[in-house]
């Protein structure tokens, strides 16, 4: 599993990497494009915080904590010596994002939801909240399965 999942987690930063690279070079200085009938649209977005904009003026001390955070999910796939699907998907997002800010000093966001009044965010967003439920309901499905 952790060659299947290692290569989902390769996929997602692949795909982060262009997508985030296609929005810089083209949605920057261009209005907003309208996708699947207003749905959802492409707009530029750049975020010095994390989700929400959290930490927007402590970029310095966001990335040192994403950078710890990553560390420690690593330390957690050499001990373990096996990488979760959620744990892979949680990392691709950490590591598109942290890559962000270190080419731009922020990070990339450019998927505006439409139909609901939330955040512009990215793959790496999209990754990142896939793990978490992942875990969520893996944590759930193993503790059922020993009680």
């Amino acid at each position: 599993m952790i060659i299947i999942n290692s290569i989902v987690l390769i996929f997602i930063i692949i795909i982060d990497r262009l997508s985030k690279t296609w929005a810089y070079e083209y949605l920057r200085e261009a209005e907003p494009i309208s996708v699947l009938n207003n749905l959802f649209e492409l707009r530029y977005s750049e975020n010095t915080g994390m989700a929400f904009s959290l930490l927007n003026d402590k970029p310095g001390f966001l990335f040192t904590l994403v950078s710890l955070i990553i560390l420690t999910i690593f330390y957690y796939i050499i001990k373990q010596k096996k990488l979760d699907l959620s744990i892979a998907f949680i990392l691709a997002g950490g590591l598109g994002n942290l890559m962000d800010r270190l080419i731009y000093g922020f990070v990339v966001d450019f998927i505006n939801p439409l139909f609901v009044n939330f955040a512009i965010f990215n793959v790496a967003d999209i990754a990142l909240n896939i793990g978490v439920a992942l875990l969520i309901i893996q944590y759930f499905t193993s503790k059922n399965k020993n009680d």
